[in-house]
């Protein structure tokens, strides 16, 4: 145990696999053709219950609070310029990225070395464990918490002048109440999806998000009708962070407080545990169904299970009465059976002396890599923030104006994120197939997989990008209002193009197992952002910001699918590139007619910012189709890969009787 206390990650996660083995000698994988055991629970994959029914329900659960958690936290930026201006739109979009930094680096990767410690207890069945590591994280994340607060705290006025505007030092000052909150929050959250009980966990996640967008908009209606001025409006914006964060941890703090007084008084507050019995039973059902032939080999939770998890060859005899075979089985299980429940008590006991000191410090040694890996986007926004207003000042432009501008900067980014949010999502439901096809060895299967994901990344960017240059000011005075800064609104909507390759290059490298080269891919991208707004800011203001961020993401995007080929082997034939180009230039067609014809008889009839959204809305879906329906019929896609997909087999049919995609068998 002491050895496994200062173990790597590598070793961490090599613990959890002991603790989870299962019958046929694996070590938290599942046996071909056979349900998972209790052990199964532990793996890398964390939480108790493995893969059972209720296990994925409540994966889907936490991957729809993220996907609206991060919807409500993109699209709330709009309401907010609309509130308060460009200015403090600016700032917020300064000390945000900043605030995200510190945060990651006080929490990204302590969930998943909580759930990990976690899993770990609670295969072994200590519960008593699993509290002392949700006490230890506590403990540990509040320490960083408050060291996170006072760095910001103190630190506003320094940071504010880097930003380049001093009024953003109360926006500063009050993200830094959020650092009370937050990591506590990160350290619950751990310790349910360790115990593969998901729904505290994203109860929280949506409390948290819903909340603070709520009350971020509150104190900005209410200081703006009050006549704020915008550095306080700015700090109201931030200070929406440790509202919603006072929320998240209200609701999983309640929730644990509620499991505790339920046990208490006598019920069962483990949901988690009610889940992994069901799902166990349910495994065992039908095996149950065919005999207990199969209990001799330690399946089916016979008698050998408990030789097998004690690390005893069960016996390959085959007796043919069965009542004397189990009585037999049942004589020589007893020593083992008792040996294990020794190694068990034993190893309960040696964790029950573990130092809560000792535990963190594990915790910290699990949790660094998945931080380095998860500073990598928060760093490229960073460098914006620190750059883009202080370079537009060095053209004799004041802070304010620097700043408003930075604002008109940051209008197109919102939209951006949502492209590139939902290209995440795309690609996070190939990652299980890759790792699959990755586990069994099938070359095959990952070159096609790979191929079609790079092919959907590039051809779906660049319509989005297209569409986002192309409508740029319609989009921009719907949202904002005005027109004002529509060229770089285009520029960087051209940038929707690099982030969706990278983060579904991303979600492929990280199904073969290597997640660490997107993380290099995003900070070589953060450099090279750095080095060309230096280079092209002062000369070229908000649109070299743009034309920066283009260069540096297109860059990390051709060297993540380069990664990708070198793994897989994937290629995107000729054909099919031609057919999405072909799509492309229709689309973009098509835009440029409807725009421009449409917008003066809109305007004759609409407000101006009524006819823009109709204008956008309506060109949106129109180029869409059209771009799709291209693409489809010029073998952008084929028939046999879209039945390849989850439910690609009744879209595939319904597009071959529409006449857009050719059946090729």
């Amino acid at each position: 145990m002491k050895q496994k206390q200062a173990g790597s990650l590598a070793e961490g996660a090599g613990s959890a696999g002991r603790h989870a083995r299962v019958p046929g000698g694996q070590d938290g994988r599942h046996g071909e053709g056979r349900p998972p055991s209790r052990g199964d629970g532990a793996d890398r994959r964390g939480g108790s219950g493995g893969t059972g029914p209720r296990f994925m329900k409540g994966a889907a659960l936490m991957g729809g609070a993220m996907l609206v958690s991060k919807a409500l936290g993109t699209l709330q930026k709009i309401p907010m310029q609309n509130i308060a201006g460009d200015r403090v739109f600016g700032i917020y979009n300064a000390v945000y990225p900043l605030y995200q930094l510190l945060l990651v680096l006080v929490t990204a990767g302590f969930p998943v070395a909580i759930s990990l410690l976690v899993a770990e207890r609670e295969a072994a069945g200590d519960k008593h464990g699993s509290e002392r590591v949700l006490a230890a994280s506590v403990r540990l994340l509040a320490a960083c918490g408050v060291a996170g607060f006072l760095l910001l705290w103190t630190g506003a006025r320094q940071i504010a002048d880097w930003l380049g505007d001093d009024a953003a030092a109360q926006a500063v000052r009050a993200s830094s109440l959020a650092f009370w909150v937050a990591p506590v929050m990160a350290a619950f959250r751990g310790y349910y999806q360790g115990r593969g009980h998901m729904l505290p966990s994203a109860a929280s996640q949506l409390a948290e998000q819903a909340v603070r967008v709520a009350g971020m908009l509150a104190l900005l209606l209410a200081g703006w009708q009050l006549g704020w001025p915008d550095a306080r409006l700015a700090a109201g914006a931030t200070a929406g962070s440790a509202i919603g964060g006072t929320a998240g941890l209200a609701a999983i703090a309640a929730y644990w407080a509620w499991e505790k007084r339920r046990a208490a008084a006598g019920g069962n507050g483990d949901g988690a545990a009610k889940e992994r019995a069901a799902d166990r039973e349910d495994a065992r059902a039908p095996k149950r169904a065919r005999g207990h032939g199969r209990s001799r080999d330690g399946l089916a939770g016979g008698p050998g299970a408990h030789v097998r998890a004690a690390g005893a060859r069960p016996s390959a005899e085959q007796r043919p009465d069965e009542a004397a075979s189990r009585s037999g089985l049942e004589e020589r299980a007893r020593p083992e059976t008792a040996a294990a429940a020794d190694a068990r008590a034993g190893g309960d006991a040696a964790a029950a002396g573990t130092s809560l000191p000792a535990l963190m410090k594990r915790l910290a040694l699990l949790a660094v890599p998945v931080t380095l890996g998860a500073l990598a986007l928060p760093v490229l926004n960073v460098v914006d923030a620190f750059t883009v207003p202080r370079l537009l000042q060095g053209d004799g432009l004041a802070q304010p104006e620097a700043m408003s501008l930075f604002g008109l900067y940051s209008r197109g980014q919102p939209l951006v994120q949502l492209v590139v949010m939902v290209a995440g999502a795309m690609g996070g439901a190939f990652v299980p197939a890759l790792a699959g096809a990755r586990a069994s060895g099938d070359a095959d299967g990952i070159r096609r997989q790979a191929a079609l994901v790079l092919r959907a990344a590039w051809s779906v960017g660049a319509a989005a990008a297209v569409g986002l240059a192309l409508l740029a000011e319609p989009m921009n005075v719907m949202l904002y209002a005005d027109a004002a800064g529509s060229r770089t609104f285009a520029l960087v909507g051209c940038t929707a193009l690099a982030g969706t390759v990278s983060a579904l290059a991303a979600a492929v490298l990280q199904g073969l197992g290597t997640a660490r080269t997107p993380a290099l891919l995003m900070l070589t991208a953060a450099a090279l952002k750095a080095a060309f707004n230096a280079a092209l800011v002062p000369a070229y203001g908000t649109a070299g910001a743009a034309c920066s961020g283009i260069a540096a993401l297109t860059a990390a995007a051709l060297l993540g699918s380069a990664a990708v080929r070198r793994a897989t082997g994937a290629a995107v034939p000729a054909r099919r590139a031609a057919g999405v180009v072909l799509a492309l230039a229709v689309m973009a067609a098509a835009l440029v007619l409807a725009e421009r014809g449409g917008a003066p008889l809109l305007g004759l009839v609409l407000p101006p910012r009524a006819a823009a959204a109709a204008l956008a809305l309506g060109c949106t879906a129109l180029g869409g189709a059209l771009f799709f329906a291209v693409a489809l019929r010029f073998g952008g896609v084929t028939a046999r890969e879209l039945r390849a997909l989850p439910g690609g087999e009744a879209i595939a049919a319904r597009l071959i009787r529409l006449r857009l995609l050719r059946d090729e068998g």
